[in-house]
């Protein structure tokens, strides 16, 4: 007896992860997958980026792992002369048909099987060559008789046996190989581009389109520097490393971990590897991009011009009134503003009573979040607050609760706890950097002609 295809698909899952429904591969690596300002973006550097972001994480780990054994088996066929006939492998899809049909009382068919695990029937077919090979092979090894079934479980020590008697050397020195390699099994060596196809196939679509769309960003910001005659070499590496060394450094609870500690933890890779991480060099280009392009005087304008985001901020808790309805956006209120206030004036008196808690008042009766603390508002600023109630507020005292104060929502009591004035640029710079960077990136796409063509069929 033979695979039921259930336990079929599991095991070329566990072997070999099958094609998502992305673009076709033409094998060769130059399938063009994207296009950036007219310049084609092909499979070569898709697999390229994707083996170099992935390798060492879980994905990339088992990825690199169904490359190697690929290989492996494929060596192993060729070297004792393991053939496999088409006609074995039409028999073998016609009598897991046959099992389909028969357990389904013919309400599905093995393609509808397939589609369910999202596996082709023409990568399935090109699976299951691979897998009647190996089966030939560990069947001969194990001396299991020809009218006994392989099992998944035997097929798998057969290929630990193969791996373990092969000399498997994962490439840690990019100097001591040659270029782009990444495994060495014996005397051949596995590259990147191995890896990313690899990768390729088996991640979800959706990160591989999100990985391309991060490349053709580092390429438009590759453009851009050219443009203005900018580089990014290993200064500005190390310049960009010791600024987030410093930023890490600053945040509290971390117990003095390193950045080095950070990289290993979140992504298993080593300063060396992120020196080799395309999108962190674009991100560094970025930065020198913004610099440039924002001298001190465009960046003080900047500063100035966006006060009601960065500049003076407001910590105060406050009891809110909703008023009327057509204004209310979880529509829970049907006074009147005349009617809010009018409340809202009634828990303002009871507050000369000196035992009346304000807080508690708050938590009672307001209608706002009541997340804790409540009804606090963490220092908001005028874009967050709106420019009449952000002013009303500024002109408020610290300490004492206010009168009823309109805002376009109903009547707040405010008791302002602290105000800020506008930090000086210079504390500002770093953050306003960053979020120009940020905007920076999307005019960049915007102003650019970039087209995405993985998942497109062929014509």
């Amino acid at each position: 007896m033979h695979f039921t295809v259930q336990i079929l698909v599991l095991f070329l899952a566990l072997l070999s992860p099958p094609p998502q429904d992305q673009t076709e591969s033409n094998g060769t690596g130059n399938k063009i997958v994207a296009k950036v300002l007219g310049e084609p973006l092909t499979e070569n550097d898709l697999w390229l980026h994707l083996a170099r972001r992935h390798k060492n994480t879980p994905p990339g780990q088992e990825a690199l792992s169904q490359v190697v054994e690929k290989y492996l088996v494929q060596n192993e066929m060729k070297r004792r002369g393991t053939r496999v006939e088409k006609a074995e492998v039409e028999t073998r899809l016609n009598e897991l048909s046959k099992e389909v049909a028969e357990k389904s009382g013919g309400e599905t068919t093995l393609e509808q099987e397939l589609a369910r695990a999202d596996i082709k029937l023409a990568t399935f077919r090109d699976e299951l060559t691979f897998l009647v090979g190996l089966e030939k092979m560990a069947r001969t090894d194990f001396s299991i008789p020809a009218n006994t079934e392989v099992t998944p479980v035997k097929l798998r020590l057969w290929l630990q046996d193969l791996k373990d008697a092969s000399k498997v050397k994962l490439i840690s020195d990019e100097s001591e190989a040659p270029p782009q390699a990444i495994a060495q099994v014996g005397k051949k060596y596995l590259t990147y581009f191995d890896l990313g196809k690899e990768l390729m196939s088996s991640l979800p679509p959706t990160d591989v389109k999100r990985d391309l769309k991060a490349l053709a960003g580092c390429k438009l910001i590759g453009r851009k520097l050219e443009e203005l005659d900018l580089t990014v070499d290993r200064k500005d590496f190390d310049d960009e490393v010791a600024r987030r060394r410093l930023a890490l450094s600053k945040k509290s609870g971390l117990g003095g971990i390193s950045y080095e500690d950070v990289l290993l933890q979140t992504r298993g890779i080593t300063l060396d590897d992120l020196a080799h991480d395309e999108e962190f060099n674009s991100q560094i280009g970025l930065r020198k991009i913004v610099d440039k392009e924002f001298d001190e005087e465009k960046l003080k304008k900047y500063y100035e011009d966006n006060q009601d985001r960065y500049g003076r901020s407001i910590h105060a808790r406050h009891l809110f009134i909703r008023g009327q309805k057509d204004v209310d956006p979880y529509q829970t209120s049907s006074r009147s503003f005349e009617e809010a206030k009018k409340e809202i004036t009634g828990f303002h008196a009871k507050l000369s009573d000196p035992s009346m808690s304000f807080t508690q008042l708050i938590q009672d009766h307001s209608e706002a979040p009541k997340t804790p603390p409540a009804g606090e508002l963490r220092f908001h600023r005028e874009s967050v607050l709106g420019a009449p109630f952000f002013d009303q507020l500024w002109e408020l005292e610290q300490g004492p609760v206010s009168d009823p104060i309109r805002s376009p929502a109903g009547y707040h009591l405010v008791q302002v706890i602290e105000k800020k004035e506008a930090p000086p640029l210079a504390e500002m710079r770093s953050k306003l950097l960053n979020i120009l960077m940020t905007e920076r990136y999307k005019e960049l796409w915007e102003e650019a002609s970039v087209e995405i063509l993985l998942g497109q069929s062929s014509e």
